[in-house]
């Protein structure tokens, strides 16, 4: 790209105030604090035209923490539009925005893109002038994981586009004649003068499945941006419209199944080639499944004779047959530096609160994450790497389904409905209204699906609902430590499986059988047997010291959610959670539960999950909204 085509705003002499950093310093030379320190977008914009008070862009600009060697900025002449990127210096370093010849457009890129045309040294100066020449038809084609905000100074416009993931969020909200968006919600939360109320949809949804689904958050007045989407801010107002719907094909491609193989194998191959071009320090996340060891296979088979690391985490790599067991043999196989990190259970209460500062009350994967995020920081900063490699689901969720509560509940979006036995301490009117709005969502977003095949709505749903409300939002998570890559998310993969038949989706049919064809080492090492993640169950009936920081959390410190309880009956399903339960009788009770799901499709949620999501939802009132937790 020629610098006389397009430049950063202080080569041309914009007439504009603004701040562009030289050349960020990477944060692997960092030890900022991460749990508050953001990575990703802001941006204000008054519609009136008015300037924007001092406060409102200090809130902005101290959302990324004391380290500013990450920071670029855009602050306009008449201070009425503010957009910044907080980023790690590890993709696409380069100072931002970069601006069009003529002085009037400017974009910035947060992500990366994988279009082989627009992989140049500086990626949002190709993508900004591919855009000036296609428009909005570039957004279709472009291959990523990234945000881009166009500025255009002379009408007052910016645009906000999402990839086909969301996979790097954003918040916004109107309040009054100012519009902001975030990729956290605290520095949103700063700008309101008043106390925001709690949406009791994304309640139900977070207390069910663990997530929020349809781009809602807990707080009412924040949205986030969906799929594919198109936020334009101009004329007094805004408006969001979608540049591509995802959705399986009407005519299906039922050529032979070895066909079908080779051309899949080819597309994993170009997926892996296309996010391993650039020279960033990585290591591949390797499980016992199928995902993140095909994806380090593909590695090896495109660069034979390179050094990889692989990583990964649990409970116990001793485990015969578990997934750390299972993945150091597989990395063995294939000649990697490969490093176990075990999980600190112990350490959970200690870092609880951060963990949820860091996710914002938007997953519920506490668990998997005792330290918060120091696990990632100790990878990141002892085998040197700025980026992860992981496998996604591509095939939606594995199970074959028959109705539309199988399909919801397989699909990880359950609604209250299908879980009778969770919950049942809330106070009967609450509970009761809580259930009638999951179970109104859940029939509005079923009969939404246009496919008349159980196994199409289910996979339909889990693109839709599960990428946007759990998958973003656990990116968004590690990216204040790593950056993150997802090869099989690649568009012409999900393209591919958007022509598939529903019975080679299945239980990953088509996917598995290819993975097992073209790579050996999935026969010689075999499939996990066991998930070596903490044992939470257990771990609340016997650990006195988790047991005292539960009660602690949900009955002693009060604030807005114990409005939600019947404190006695809340005492009660704690007392029944410590209890220990020996292995015959929980046998038995899992093999009835079992039985009831088939013949009922009534499901029960595991005990640890119910705890943690309580707990979540408690400390997320305290740290974000003031121990205020009133629903709307």
């Amino acid at each position: 790209m020629s610098p006389e085509v397009l430049s950063t705003p202080r080569a041309v002499g914009l007439e504009y105030d603004m701040v562009v950093e030289e050349a960020a310093k990477p944060l692997l030379e960092s030890h900022q604090p991460y749990e508050g320190r953001m990575m990703g977008m802001v941006g204000l914009v008054r519609l009136s035209g008015a300037p924007l008070e001092d406060r409102q862009v200090d809130f902005c600009l101290a959302a990324g923490g004391e380290d500013r060697d990450t920071l670029d900025r855009f602050l306009a002449r008449d201070r009425d539009i503010l957009v910044a990127r907080f980023h790690q210096g590890v993709v696409n370093p380069q100072p931002q925005p970069v601006q069009s010849k003529d002085g009037r457009l400017l974009l910035f890129l947060d992500g990366e893109v994988y279009n082989e045309d627009l992989d140049g040294e500086n990626q949002a100066a190709a993508i900004l002038e591919a855009y000036l020449a296609e428009g909005s038809d570039l957004f279709r084609r472009l291959n990523g994981s990234f945000l881009l905000v166009l500025v255009d100074p002379r009408y007052h416009r910016v645009m906000v586009v999402s990839d086909r993931t969301a996979s790097l969020g954003v918040f916004f909200v109107q309040i009054g004649d100012l519009f902001a968006f975030s990729a956290d919600m605290r520095p949103l939360l700063k700008l309101m003068k008043y106390t925001p109320r709690v949406d009791s949809l994304a309640v139900t949804n977070f207390l069910s499945s663990g997530s929020i689904l349809e781009g809602r958050s807990l707080v009412q007045e924040l949205q986030a941006l969906r799929q594919a989407r198109v936020l334009t801010v101009e004329n007094n107002g805004f408006h969001v419209r979608p540049y591509l719907e995802f959705a399986y094909t009407v005519e299906r491609d039922h050529r032979d199944p070895r066909i079908l193989e080779d051309e899949l194998y080819d597309l994993m191959l170009q997926a892996v080639r296309r996010q391993t071009r650039d020279s960033v320090p990585f290591a591949v996340t390797l499980s016992g499944g199928y995902d993140s060891r095909s994806i380090l296979a593909c590695m090896r088979t495109l660069y034979p004779d390179r050094p990889l690391t692989t990583v990964t985490w649990g409970a116990d790599e001793s485990v015969p047959g578990s997934d750390v067991e299972v993945a150091r043999r597989f990395s063995e196989a294939l000649r990697t530096s490969h490093s176990f990190y075990p999980l600190k259970a112990e350490a959970l209460p200690d870092h609880f609160a951060a963990f949820v500062r860091a996710s914002e009350g938007r997953v519920d994967a506490a668990g998997n994450y005792p330290e918060s995020l120091r696990l990632l920081d100790r990878i990141r900063q002892e085998l040197g790497v700025g980026l992860l490699f992981r496998g996604n689901e591509l095939f939606g969720a594995r199970a074959r389904v028959f109705r539309e509560k199988q399909a919801v509940y397989t699909g990880f979006i359950p609604d209250l409905s299908i879980l009778p036995g969770s919950y049942w301490y809330l106070k009967p009117a609450i509970r009761k209204r809580l259930l009638e709005l999951g179970a109104d969502q859940m029939r509005r977003l079923y009969r939404a699906c246009p496919y008349t095949d159980p196994i199409d709505c289910k996979d339909h749903l889990f693109v839709h609902q599960r990428w946007l409300g759990y998958q973003s939002p656990l990116t968004q998570l590690k990216r204040r430590v790593l950056e993150e890559r997802n090869p099989y998310l690649d568009n012409d993969l999900v393209d591919f499986v958007s022509h598939l038949p529903s019975h080679l989706r299945v239980w990953k049919n088509l996917y598995a059988t290819t993975n097992r064809h073209k790579i050996p080492e999935f026969e010689q090492t075999g499939m996990a047997q066991v998930i070596s993640l903490v044992n939470w169950e257990d771990r609340f009936r016997t650990d006195p010291a988790l047991q005292a920081f539960t009660r602690r959390i949900l009955l002693e410190e009060r604030n807005g959610v114990d409005d939600l309880f019947d404190r006695r009956q809340l005492e009660l399903f704690l007392e029944r959670a410590f209890r220990p339960v020996t292995i015959n009788r929980r046998s038995l009770w899992r093999r009835a539960k079992r039985k009831i799901q088939r013949r009922l499709d009534h499901y029960e949620l595991e005990t640890d999950l119910e705890l943690f999501r309580l707990m979540i939802l408690k400390v997320w009132a305290g740290e974000f909204l003031q121990g205020n937790f009133d629903l709307d």
